[in-house]
């Protein structure tokens, strides 16, 4: 009577399939890490630029207090800074919307009044060679 499976033939394909099956379980495995690191390095990265974005927040609120109390002339030259900033960067392609028409910066209630301000003091106060974008 013939073993098949104490042949050579059994041992090949016990073999091969054991090889399939280790590929197949390290490949997994494999990505599955790989797809946790990347995820962990994404996360950190975006705690980091959450925490500058928090910062600049906190820069940007005490500028906007304080110049909530300039004078006009402050107010404008802000405005027309602004302005001039913002234009170069849509055109530029840096940003897709202004700032003041951004809703995602509908929060910022205190920098969005002062922009308001400063801009409207520039739009009444000159012939505004800036083309605004209000």
């Amino acid at each position: 009577m013939n073993d098949y499976w104490n042949s050579p033939a059994a041992a090949r394909a016990m073999h091969s399939t054991g090889r399939q099956l280790g590929q197949r379980e390290g490949h997994q495995q494999g990505h599955a890490r790989g797809y946790q690191e990347g995820l962990a390095a994404a996360q950190s990265q975006l705690d980091e630029m959450n925490e500058m974005l928090y910062g600049l927040a906190q820069i940007l609120g005490a500028c906007a207090e304080v110049l909530s109390i300039a004078t006009e002339a402050q107010k404008m030259q802000l405005g027309r800074r602004y302005l001039t900033r913002v234009d170069d960067a849509l055109i530029s392609g840096i940003l897709k919307v202004a700032p003041h028409q951004d809703n995602r910066f509908a929060g910022m209630t205190i920098t969005l009044k002062l922009i308001d301000e400063s801009v409207r003091a520039c739009l009444k106060n000159s012939n505004n060679s800036v083309s605004p974008s209000l």
